[in-house]
């Protein structure tokens, strides 16, 4: 009698420990299978077209401490994922105005991420610019779209609105997977986690500008009656500062250099535009 309830108690123990593989919400479809991802055991999956169980790729559900999901829980552990994960993606930001008129926003569609704000850096500038020009498709079909929103301390924020699902027919099925939008979002995130900068050429160029516009605004100041300043005396000081004074045009707060005083006094000295005081 004791045998048998030790034996009942380890069995009751062991089956505890044992649960359902837990799948990535979005499945991806193949020609004849799906394939998904385990977010219990780390295990990759993979199901027929014909929804038999679901089985590990190179390895058992014994050794990846989890059971297969059968067809009659599949359908409802897998449309709670879906659930969860759109309300997870649309969830309402606080302390936000939106003027818009898309009755989708936080319900299908996220308000997702910011692309520029009143106080953006060049890099901010820049990297919104290449997101804009890789989203433009998807924009232009309506599949995304660039919403103004305003905050309270940021001033005026752009957003990069998109829906999270998709749907796609399989065997006269209505899945849902994630929608092309949130694909190349993650695509494009995971490029700027791996370097920062998505275009070097553009942002190259806007931190040149910003250091001409910082030069001539620093000049400002200087009348005709202290310094000769010839037209292109911005590309004139750039050359001179890149060759002998960086710091002069180093962007250290990724707002474009601009020089202080002394070294523009320097700068003006040297290239021979002080204009020299009359007895």
């Amino acid at each position: 009698m004791n045998n048998r309830l030790e034996m009942f108690k380890e069995s009751s123990l062991k089956a505890a420990e044992q649960r359902e593989h837990i799948m990535d919400p979005f499945a991806k479809s193949g020609a004849d299978q799906y394939t998904s991802h385990c977010q219990a055991c780390g295990a990759d999956l993979t199901i027929d077209l014909n929804y038999k169980n679901w089985k590990p790729i190179g390895g058992s559900a014994r050794e990846n401490k989890c059971i297969p999901i059968n067809k009659r829980n599949y359908g409802t552990m897998r449309r709670k994922a879906i659930q969860d994960k759109i309300a997870e993606l649309c969830k309402k930001p606080s302390d936000y105005g939106y003027h818009g008129d898309n009755q989708d926003l936080f319900s299908t569609w996220t308000l997702g991420p910011i692309l520029e704000t009143r106080d953006s850096t060049l890099l901010d500038q820049s990297n919104s610019a290449e997101i804009r020009k890789r989203f433009q498709a998807l924009i232009d079909s309506d599949k995304a779209e660039i919403n103004p929103t305003s905050h309270w301390f940021w001033g005026w924020v752009d957003h990069l609105s998109f829906p999270v699902v998709e749907y796609t027919t399989v065997l006269h099925t209505r899945v849902p997977r994630e929608s092309s939008a949130l694909v190349l979002w993650n695509d494009i995130k995971a490029d700027m986690d791996r370097y920062p900068v998505l275009n070097d050429k553009d942002y190259s160029e806007r931190e040149f500008a910003a250091t001409l516009w910082g030069i001539e605004d620093a000049c400002y100041m200087y009348d005709d009656r202290e310094v000769n300043l010839p037209n292109d005396h911005a590309q004139k000081l750039f050359d001179y500062f890149w060759d002998n004074d960086q710091s002069a045009v180093e962007s250290c707060d990724d707002t474009g250099g601009y020089p202080d005083d002394d070294q523009l006094t320097r700068a003006f000295t040297a290239l021979g535009w002080m204009v020299e005081e009359s007895e």
